[in-house]
């Protein structure tokens, strides 16, 4: 409050004393409408750090109010610092310097704020400042003898260099400061402290040490990697930092990203063996991937620095052994064009579309959507081949979509992911719909999602006894796709179709078989083998007949097809760049 508002107001008190009783009922309501409009929004609303910490401020405020009123009205009990009316206050204190007093009247003043300050002390305070004053002059003086006796002792000139200083440990000479480096040149440590021990071998001795010691200490210690240190004092490095550090630049040589359950994994294991156990104050319930990355790291406790880094280099290991076998099968999926997380394999009349990323659990990315959809126009195209095949590597069929692909942009990416997303989803779904031969499912494990949905399209679908199948949409706060709207209660009812796309219901082989989603369940251990003898006769059938009878049962419902696909893409992009999609999203992740 200005100085002005506070003269404004004692004129109004003393000449108005109705406008001055209005005016202060005013305050006091308004104050009331602001506590309560806080109260709500506090009860209602979820608390943000901003809204803690004005809390604080708040609680924090009333506290400092309360205690000046105490004082106060101690004061007017006891006599003591009573204003006079006639002299200048400001906020109902006695300014300490008055404009219009001589040098003599300006020093009585404040040896009387002087004697009131005293005066407020309790006897306890007092007490405790002698004894604080007391503590603090001991120890004063006690430091000026230290460093009197040092000084005394130390040569008035420097010495021819002398031998190094002995360590305290070992007897052994301590390293010397090499020219350009952070820390000693025998030792990546720092060196220990002088111990008394030292004084035995004569002053100058003593002081290189500190000297030593200190000069190590002022450049070296902003460069610690934060390792810990023993009881002994020594530096404790983990053991396998070279191979450490080659698996950290391997890892770049990575030619996909890992999962987001691995990532997690290693930046646990980066952190564990970098900086030790972790001791940072978990983040704020808005921060879902700080949390789930603070929770990794805490899950590994009192991990040592050199287990985890054997474990990270061996999963940087396992990735590029994966990478590599993986290359290896693409190299010998034979001659013709392979696509980004496929295996095509051209065997005679046979085209075979293998989703080759195991790791992943065959989780689809954008590249190989458009990876997909343009193998099943080459086969298409291809005269030598009469049936198409899509299956899995690994011990899962799909994974669905994978989720990284609306993880990896900014808010303000968003509807242009989700624009480009639904173009590439009709483009990969009308492949289905167009695709002139026979088209056979391979459903060696679970399928989730988008694999689910285009089985409505294929014309046969065999899976094994371990398969299963859901379609978690609302889960996801997204909607169906690959025109299961339409397809699955025609294939299934409605009833048993809703089920799987409203209620994300998960099936088994046999209930897929029941449903009329699956053609033939057969036991997982012959199921390689059994679908191989079946796709080699099919092969051998005459291409032609069996291009023109699945054109013949497709041509009826061709258009309704391309328009519920349609319909389904463009619904899905409005679900995509809603908040409810983001949020069940972010939900998975942190689950996971």
């Amino acid at each position: 409050m200005s100085s002005k508002t506070a003269k404004y107001r004692e004129k109004m008190k003393r000449e108005d004393p109705e406008k001055w009783a209005a005016y202060r009922e005013k305050q006091r309501k308004d104050a009331k409408e602001r506590r309560d409009a806080k109260k709500l929004k506090w009860e209602t609303q979820p608390h943000t750090k901003d809204m803690v910490a004005e809390k604080k401020r708040e609680q924090e405020n009333a506290r400092l109010r309360w205690r000046r009123l105490q004082e106060r009205r101690r004061g007017e009990g006891s006599g003591v610092l009573k204003i006079e009316q006639s002299s200048p206050t400001h906020n109902g204190c006695p300014e300490k310097r008055p404009k219009e007093m001589t040098e003599e009247e300006r020093r009585a003043h404040r040896g009387e704020l002087r004697r009131q300050s005293r005066a407020r002390q309790t006897p306890q305070k007092k007490r405790w400042a002698k004894v604080k004053n007391a503590e603090y002059q001991r120890k004063y003086n006690e430091r000026q003898r230290e460093l009197k006796g040092l000084h005394a002792a130390r040569p008035s000139s420097r010495p021819a260099p002398s031998p190094p200083p002995l360590s305290p440990t070992s007897g052994s000479p301590l390293p010397s400061i090499s020219p350009g480096l952070p820390f000693p040149s025998t030792s990546p440590c720092l060196p220990l402290p002088p111990t008394p021990s030292l004084l035995s071998h004569g002053p100058s001795r003593l002081f290189d040490a500190l000297d030593l010691w200190r000069i190590s200490w002022n450049v070296g210690v902003k460069q610690l990697s934060g390792r810990c240190f023993h009881a002994s004092a020594v530096c404790a490095r983990p053991a396998h930092d070279a191979k450490f550090e080659g698996a950290k630049e391997r890892l770049n040589t990575l030619s996909e990203a890992p999962g987001n359950d691995v990532k997690l994994k290693m930046y646990a294991l980066f952190k564990q063996a970098t900086k030790g156990k972790n001791t940072t104050p978990k983040p704020g319930m808005m921060d879902i991937v700080g949390k789930a990355k603070w929770s990794a790291w805490s899950e590994l406790g009192d991990m040592s620095q050199d287990d985890a880094q054997l474990a990270y280099i061996s999963i940087v290991d396992e990735l590029l052994g994966a990478e590599a076998e993986s290359a290896a099968a693409a190299e010998d999926a034979g001659p013709g064009v392979q696509y980004e997380g496929l295996k095509i394999i051209r065997e005679g009349k046979i085209f075979k579309i293998q989703l080759n990323r195991p790791k992943k659990y065959n989780a689809l990315t954008h590249d190989m959507y458009r990876g997909i959809a343009a193998a099943l126009a080459e086969a298409a195209e291809d005269k030598a081949c009469s049936v198409a095949v899509l299956t899995g590597a690994g011990d899962y069929y799909c994974s669905g979509n994978d989720l990284s692909n609306f993880t990896n942009v900014t808010p303000d990416q968003i509807p242009k992911m989700a624009k480009d997303a639904r173009y590439i989803l009709i483009d990969f779904v009308r492949a289905f719909i167009d695709f002139p031969k026979p088209l056979i499912s391979l459903v060696n494990g679970p399928a989730v999602g988008i694999s689910v949905t285009t089985l409505g399209l294929c014309d046969a679908v065999y899976c094994s006894d371990k398969a299963t199948f859901q379609t978690p949409f609302s889960n996801l706060g997204q909607s169906p796709e690959a025109c299961s709207s339409y397809t699955f209660p025609k294939i299934m009812g409605p009833a048993k179709a809703n089920e799987l796309l409203i209620f994300n219901k998960k099936i088994n082989a046999q209930e897929a078989f029941d449903r009329n989603l699956v053609s033939e369940v057969i036991p997982h251990d012959k199921f390689q083998e059994e679908t191989a003898k079946r796709i080699e006769q099919y092969s051998k059938f005459p291409p032609q007949s069996m291009r023109l009878s699945k054109v013949l049962n497709r041509s009826s419902e061709l258009e309704t097809l391309r328009r519920v696909n349609e319909a389904e893409a463009e619904l899905l992009e409005e679900r995509w760049q809603s908040q409810e999609c983001m949020n069940a999203i972010m939900a998975f992740f942190a689950r996971k």
